[in-house]
């Protein structure tokens, strides 16, 4: 299942339930090997809600972070476009312009998807 999680590109985060020991790179099976290089979250048994809860916080925060960067890339670049434009038939400068605002675009709004993916 972890196989698969890693083929789809969905982030995993190992949680460590009181006090577990994250495995070397050697101790995993080669399919899973990542797992040994991520971050882990500390869970305890004590409190296994508030440490999921504040795990899932942060990788929200996380989300909405990129969305934010991507939001000002994007409207600095609109700018940055309006000022070069020349208007002239040919001018591959502004179809180049152009094609990376619409790209910006595409990833502001997979990171928006993906950010309201949760809810």
């Amino acid at each position: 299942m972890v196989l698969h999680t890693f083929e789809r590109g969905i982030p995993v985060v190992p949680a460590l339930l009181d006090g577990a020991v994250l495995p070397t790179v050697g101790e995993l099976p080669d399919d899973v090997r990542q797992l040994a290089l991520s971050q882990f979250w500390p869970v305890r048994g004590t409190s296994f809600e508030a440490d999921v809860d504040a795990l899932n916080s942060v990788q929200v925060a996380g989300r909405a972070v990129a969305l934010l960067v991507a939001i000002v890339v994007d409207v600095c670049y609109y700018f940055y476009g309006m000022a070069a434009y020349t208007g002239r038939s040919g001018d591959s400068g502004d179809l180049y312009r152009a094609v990376g605002f619409f790209v910006l675009l595409a990833v502001t709004g997979t990171l928006l998807r993906r950010l309201l993916r949760r809810y």
